[in-house]
């Protein structure tokens, strides 16, 4: 019977612990911090099947409109790259530098986590459908010397407000729980934000568009923005 494979992408962001399906992936972030030259994340299986998992690095950029961009790249090596984990199975999983300069400036990293295809049984019925899960995790390679330092404004750009964030520190920030308002009616919007939009990579720029009921651009005066980055409040 043919077999159609459907792939999906599946981020939960916790504190400290991602789940890629049954998997469950500690830490959620990688640093280097000046010379450190290797780190590691740990893999527990969480169900009674076995998980095939491949790991990989890509360098992450931003264009100018703040749009992540994926790379390949031989900066990082990865011991296992390929992994086998057994039915509550765990699996530590080690990233090394192979140059360990200190980055002037920061550099970022994603290490991509894919579920991998369970071999297929002939004698068993199919079910017609297999969900491969893809897991992200931010890496970065920085100094204790590079700062946070943003800057925010309201801008309207074909007839659209947005909410532009300028990164003009040398240190990557995650936006979160960003609120607009409007200090004449004391409205409130609240640009969608998440993990999957809410980085900045250092010295890059993302807007965010108001698209809750504010129909006309206003004097950026009236407009006031708070968000929080890594847990401290910011407001312009």
């Amino acid at each position: 019977m043919f077999k159609q494979l459907f792939k999906i992408s599946l981020l939960i962001f916790l504190p400290t612990v991602i789940y890629a399906g049954a998997v469950r992936i500690s830490p959620v972030q990688v640093d280097f911090i000046d010379h450190e030259k290797s780190s590691s994340i740990m893999l527990s299986n969480e169900s009674t099947e076995s998980n095939n998992l491949q790991i990989r690095v890509f360098k992450w950029l931003q264009d100018e409109n703040g749009i992540d961009q994926y790379l390949p790249t031989d900066d990082i090596a990865i011991s296992p790259s390929i992994v086998r984990l057994k039915p509550n199975g765990t699996n530590n999983i080690r990233f090394v530098r192979l140059n360990n300069d200190i980055a002037v400036q920061e550099q970022a990293y994603r290490i991509i986590i894919d579920e991998l295809p369970k071999p297929v049984d002939t004698r068993k019925v199919s079910t017609g459908l297999e969900v491969l899960v893809r897991s992200s995790l931010p890496l970065f390679i920085t100094n204790r010397n590079n700062i946070t330092n943003i800057k925010a404004e309201i801008i309207s750009v074909d007839h659209k407000t947005y909410v532009q964030v300028k990164n003009v520190g040398s240190r990557y920030i995650l936006l979160q729980d960003m609120v607009v308002t409007d200090s004449l009616s004391n409205k409130t919007y609240r640009p969608q934000i998440s993990t999957t939009n809410g980085y900045i990579l250092a010295g890059k720029t993302r807007k965010y568009e108001i698209t809750e009921g504010l129909e006309s651009f206003q004097k950026p005066q009236q407009l006031h923005i708070k968000f929080k980055v890594n847990g401290k409040d910011y407001s312009f």
